[in-house]
């Protein structure tokens, strides 16, 4: 599934975020949180084969609940759900749509560049040109600035949305912002939402939320691809190291391959600087590890520390709640803690700049 680009800035007590420009808060109007969700999905497309099927797959329950057969290019899905539900749809074994929301109205499936969007319902359509506004900015430029004019878009759409679209923006929030702006975003949505199960979810899990910035990082161990024994904690105290980049990838995520010309471009212009990095695989196989590091030119502490095992169930993947890869924490030295999250390509380059100086 596509990752959507996240990053927004609550600020405390519920007050939405200052110099928000007045022509973006027009953009995205607010949405009242959704009474049950009755609704009606239609789609007509000549990519919709007939004779196959559409299958409704909720991100919520982790499953697939419903599903309708494509006649004349076309197919109509009805359903009643409690709560506004997040959801994407497969055409037979392939996703056709990234994440929209179930909620009550009828949702029309449209073309969007090489897939379909779903649009009809304020919620929907309020997500649709957020996606798109990211998507415009992301391609007119990238770096910190850009992420700063994310942020912005996010954080005026959030405030205004304490309903399920507000949850959506929270949830990706929680991969770069700390645990604590989310809780206290969460804070303020109406009682009703509270008895959401997508709020009750997001809610136990930014309170559960060991790594996260501001807070210490955790001790990771292994071994180099001479069977050195390695800690992270060795390498945040090496002696010159001002900040240390912990990546979590493997060389079978894609993202994971594309960014690395990137972070190596980093790690060699700032190293000097007190930069450092530290990698954590999840490779199959400690000989596709070794192949790919020997690709990539990754000369920094890295660990494979258990092939073969699911991402999901090793301790690394546990320990810093990740929820997909590539993954990074930005350690601030001095004092051990994590000071930034998500980092990557210009925006990391451009960060290392704000905190040593220009490499050139």
């Amino acid at each position: 599934m596509h990752n959507l680009l996240s990053g927004f800035r609550f600020a405390a007590a519920c007050l939405a975020f200052a110099a928000v420009p007045a022509a973006a808060a027009l953009f995205f109007a607010a949405c009242s949180p959704s009474a049950e969700a009755v609704f009606t999905l239609t789609g007509e497309a000549p990519s919709l084969t007939d004779g196959s099927t559409v299958y409704l797959y909720e991100l919520g329950t982790k499953s697939f609940t419903d599903s309708a057969r494509v006649e004349g290019h076309r197919f109509t899905l009805r359903g009643t759900r409690p709560f506004a539900t997040r959801a994407c749809l497969y055409l037979d074994s392939e996703q056709i749509t990234d994440l929209f929301l179930l909620e009550r109205g009828t949702l029309r499936l449209e073309p969007d560049a090489d897939w379909f969007c779903c649009v009809g319902t304020p919620m929907n359509d309020a997500w649709h040109r957020y996606t798109a506004a990211v998507q415009a900015s992301d391609g007119a430029e990238e770096g910190w600035a850009a992420r700063l004019r994310r942020d912005s878009l996010r954080s005026t759409l959030a405030a205004a949305n304490r309903n399920e679209l507000g949850l959506i923006l929270l949830r990706f929030a929680l991969a770069e912002r700390p645990a604590s702006e989310v809780l206290a975003a969460l804070d303020c949505f109406p009682e009703a939402m509270r008895r959401n199960p997508d709020w009750i979810d997001l809610h136990d899990r930014a309170a559960a939320l060991r790594a996260d910035i501001g807070k210490p990082f955790i001790d990771l161990c292994g071994e180099l691809p001479d069977g050195t024994p390695v800690s992270l904690a060795q390498t945040v105290a090496r002696p010159g190291n001002r900040y240390v980049l912990l990546h979590f990838g493997a060389s079978w995520c894609s993202p994971c391959r594309a960014e690395m010309p990137a972070l190596v471009r980093c790690y060699e212009r700032f190293h000097a600087k007190g930069f450092d990095c530290f990698g954590v695989s999840f490779d199959a196989s400690r000989s596709r590890w070794l192949d790919d590091l020997a690709e990539s030119g990754r000369t920094w502490p890295n660990i494979c520390p258990a092939p073969g095992q699911s991402p999901r169930s090793t301790e690394a993947w546990q320990a810093y709640d990740l929820t997909g890869i590539p993954a990074t924490f930005l350690i601030d030295c001095s004092d051990g803690r994590i000071l930034d999250k998500r980092l990557k390509g210009q925006e990391l380059y451009e960060r290392l700049v704000q905190l040593l100086g220009d490499p050139e």
